[in-house]
């Protein structure tokens, strides 16, 4: 397989088809490091056991793969390694102090109680 990257979905159509140590064979890795493949992509996978169970009628159903959120990996390659999932970027929101304006016009006060406020002189009665 090389550097052929998998995606999620196929991950996730991989390790509910077949035991996890087989998909880590066609890969060359061990089983828990594609566990923790698993892990990084948010692909659920099937609890120790499952395949015995299958094999009796028991077994758990193959649940959806959820959503990619934002910063999820969402494929992987044996050459590019498993790298955690970036993290996206924290923009700084504009702090004020009660009763200030925030450039766009926003205070932290609701406009009731800021016109009730300017209604008692500027008393702070709460």
């Amino acid at each position: 397989m090389g550097a052929d990257l998998v995606s999620r979905k196929e991950l996730h159509e991989m390790v509910w088809s077949m035991p996890m140590i087989k998909v880590a064979e066609r890969f060359k890795v061990s089983g828990s490091y594609m566990a923790r493949v698993c892990s990084a992509l948010r692909v659920p996978r099937p609890e120790r056991g499952h395949w015995a169970k299958l094999a009796v009628g028991k077994a758990a159903e193959k649940p959806l793969l959820p959503e990619a959120q934002p910063g999820d990996q969402l494929s992987w390659s044996r050459d590019g390694g498993l790298q955690s999932a970036p993290h996206p970027r924290l923009v700084a929101r504009p702090t004020c102090r009660r009763g200030s304006a925030v450039s766009n016009g926003v205070t932290d006060v609701h406009e009731l109680i800021r016109n009730a406020k300017e209604a008692n002189d500027g008393e702070v009665w709460w």
